[in-house]
């Protein structure tokens, strides 16, 4: 992978303002490769077509018994050549615009100019093609693995936006800001207003609302791929059908996707009972509107066994299930974010104590029948959200002495569960519906010292230093543990060395 970003400007003042003008461009170019074996060279070799000669067999009764120039000529790989582009320039003009008795009242405007494309390669075994209707008519020349299709495509946008801060007494501060941006297909507008109150010395109050909006990237919108998923199938009773087995997901881009909208809140307050004592508490909530997202395989099979984006053969074996990005009709979810620091000094140096975290209250999605479910404490592996533990928490503690800062961080991921059904061999094999609670250690320390005129910084650090095991998910045959939230890869020790100037 090859990044290169940098970014240049100028700056001044015109008729009492300050004006920053800056262009920006970054790019990746990322190859791809991997193993895999191509599946007209391994037809033929089994009908005795292969090799170079076109006359040597495969035997699959003793793999060793097949020459290492057969092995070879049935190899290939799976290769992609992506290349994504970005170039932004902004312009803004920022200043003051009068002022209450409280102080001055400050603005800054401006507009964003805003290009991207992206490009996707593939070598000629890794294509697959699809048909107007999302489905795919030529696989991949692969074994295992299911390739995808080539795309590029391009867009600009132009935003214009201001914000706005008004101290309206010594103890109220108002900030307002609006955005309007015309993408090629669609154009939007939002607002913002944020209130912050300063009830006494040691207690804050604030509160925002506001609109925002994501448009589909560009590989949603137009990219396609074929991947690997393990799937229970189940008959039109809802009734599982035999065991989870390896298929191939078609993931079809939907160029007809329309940006996603957001209604925000957020109500909170900041209180310090004392110097060293800092807690905050915020409460949130999102509602969604066209929520981009991509069809679960899981759910359609279970849903809709016989829906036309499941693949089965003549015997009604399930061989394949094509999803789509598409535009979901509303999500609604709310929670709490707290946060608690501590400071006092000691004779051995400045101790830092804390306590950060998010409880989610509820994450209301609709489901295959038009209702609405919610699904926070749940692993979701039959809809489009992601795995959401109801509780996540960091408590930390940091001692920092002269040149030396030392660093304990603790992470606690709460229990949920998976409502994938447990075969027999699944039990006995320790599984339950229950996801088990997580508390991971992490700990680093620092030493910085001066060079010259610049510093420089030592680490050495532990991620996950009591070397715990991630809890057990039934995920059939995928992984045995939630990527999403946990580490796999046990206690990882680093060292870094870091030059500042």
């Amino acid at each position: 992978m090859d990044n290169l970003r940098f970014s240049v400007g100028l700056t001044g003042d015109l008729g009492g303002f300050d004006w920053d003008l800056r262009y920006t461009h970054s790019e990746t170019d990322h190859y791809f490769s991997q193993p895999d074996t191509s599946t007209t060279r391994f037809s033929a070799a089994i009908a005795g077509q292969g090799g170079t000669s076109g006359t040597e067999s495969w035997n699959l009764f003793d793999p060793s018994a097949n020459s290492a120039s057969l092995r070879e000529w049935i190899s290939t790989a799976q290769e992609t050549w992506s290349e994504n582009e970005l170039d932004v320039v902004d312009l803004v003009f920022s200043g003051e615009i009068g002022s209450t008795s409280a102080g001055n009242i400050d603005i800054a405007f401006g507009l964003q100019y805003r290009e991207e494309a992206f490009d996707v390669k593939r070598d000629k075994g890794s294509i697959v093609e699809f048909d107007s209707e999302g489905n795919l008519i030529k696989p991949a020349d692969l074994l295992f693995l299911g390739g995808g299709s080539e795309s590029n495509a391009s867009r600009d946008a132009i935003a214009l936006f201001a914000e706005v801060s008004v101290p309206v007494t010594d103890k109220l501060q108002v900030n307002g800001a609006v955005r309007y941006e015309e993408l090629e297909d669609d154009s939007t507008f939002d607002p913002k207003i944020s209130l912050r109150y300063e009830v006494s010395d040691s207690l804050i109050l604030r509160a925002s609302a506001s609109t925002s909006f994501r448009e589909a990237s560009l590989s949603q919108l137009y990219s396609s791929g074929v991947g690997l998923q393990g799937i229970q199938d189940f008959t039109t009773d809802g009734t599982p059908k035999g065991g989870t087995t390896f298929i191939r997901i078609a993931q079809d881009g939907n160029p007809n996707l329309s940006p996603e909208e957001s209604d925000n809140l957020n109500i909170g307050a900041i209180w310090r009972p004392q110097s060293n004592l800092e807690i905050k508490l915020d409460y949130w909530s999102i509602d969604y509107s066209d929520v981009i997202t991509i069809e679960s395989a899981q759910g359609i099979v279970a849903a809709t066994p016989l829906a036309p984006a499941v693949k089965r053969t003549i015997d009604g074996t399930l061989i394949g299930v094509t999803t789509g990005y598409f535009n979901a009709s509303n999500v609604k979810t709310d929670g709490i974010d707290f946060e608690v620091n501590y400071s006092l000094d000691t004779s051995f140096g400045d101790i830092e104590l804390g306590l950060s975290g998010s409880h989610m209250n509820k994450y209301e999605i609709p489901n295959a029948k038009g209702e609405t479910q919610d699904v926070v404490g749940l692993f979701n592996h039959d809809n489009f959200a992601r795995s959401l533990p109801e509780t996540k928490m960091t408590l930390s503690a940091v001692l920092n002495s002269g040149p030396h800062k030392l660093a304990l961080y603790g992470k606690h991921i709460s229990d949920y569960k998976t409502t994938r059904a447990l075969s027999d061999t699944a039990k006995s094999r320790g599984y339950s519906p229950k996801i088990d609670e997580w508390f991971s250690v992490d700990l680093q320390y620092n030493y910085t010292f001066d060079m010259d005129d610049n510093q420089i910084r030592l680490t050495l650090g532990g991620i996950n230093i009591l070397d715990e095991d991630p809890p057990l998910v039934f995920d059939a045959a995928n992984f045995s543990y939630d990527s999403r939230q946990h580490d796999a890869r046990g206690r990882i020790m680093y060292v870094g060395i870091k030059l500042i100037r």
